[in-house]
């Protein structure tokens, strides 16, 4: 029986809109692309995420292979808490579980600074987490195992009890190794149907209906 539903943030519970972000603080089209393949998707985001070197450090390797794109970095940085936006439904999604006795955890690789200012002004969900493991906390990043363990420890959960969702499938698999329900998530109106559909599978979740979360 799944007694926790664990959530990824972005793209799942949050929308990462860096681009649209950019777009607000009027950089040019090929500036906005220009930054997200260079600093976004760069594989040093990782140590952001991951929280063990300095933040100032990290975005100085990140100048040093892109300088002329320096001053973008900083324009990106100077306040970036409109950069995630909870998505319209995240609330009543978890709300609606909330209710029917699940446990509501979140698993995320997120950088200190942005979970710490984005906790405070832009989750619109912050109340109805039971608990919650964020990369930076512990130096390490999903899909590494360290991630799932210490949720398991820190709240007493068994994997065979939790369903995970998360917008990646190599995060999806690594829950599933050990031991996890679990599936990707595309969109959040497909998650949300597809929770529903294997709760109800599981268990016979068959009171939560969809209409709950509009």
């Amino acid at each position: 029986m799944i007694k926790n539903l664990i959530f990824d943030i972005g793209m799942v519970l949050v929308d990462f809109r860096f681009r649209d972000y950019m777009r607000d603080l009027h950089m040019q089209p090929e500036q906005i692309e220009q930054v997200a393949s260079h600093m976004i998707y760069n594989p040093l985001w990782e140590e952001f995420d991951r929280g063990t070197k300095d933040f100032a450090w990290v975005l100085q390797q990140m100048k040093h292979q892109h300088p002329d794109e320096a001053m973008l970095y900083d324009i990106f940085w100077k306040d970036p808490a409109d950069v995630c936006r909870s998505y319209p439904k995240s609330r009543q999604w978890l709300e609606t579980y909330r209710k029917q006795g699940y446990r509501i955890y979140l698993l995320s690789n997120y950088p200190r600074d942005l979970f710490c200012c984005h906790w405070k002004s832009s989750f619109s969900f912050t109340d109805l987490v039971d608990g919650k493991v964020i990369s930076y906390e512990i130096g390490h990043i999903k899909p590494e195992p360290e991630m799932y363990e210490t949720l398991c420890k820190r709240y007493q959960l068994v994997p065979q009890e939790c369903l995970f969702v998360d917008d990646r499938e190599i995060n999806v698999q690594a829950a599933q190794k050990l031991g996890f329900h679990a599936f990707v998530v595309h969109s959040q109106d497909q998650a949300i149907q597809q929770m529903q559909q294997y709760l109800q599978t599981i268990h016979g979740a068959g009171e939560i209906e969809n209409k709950n979360v509009k």
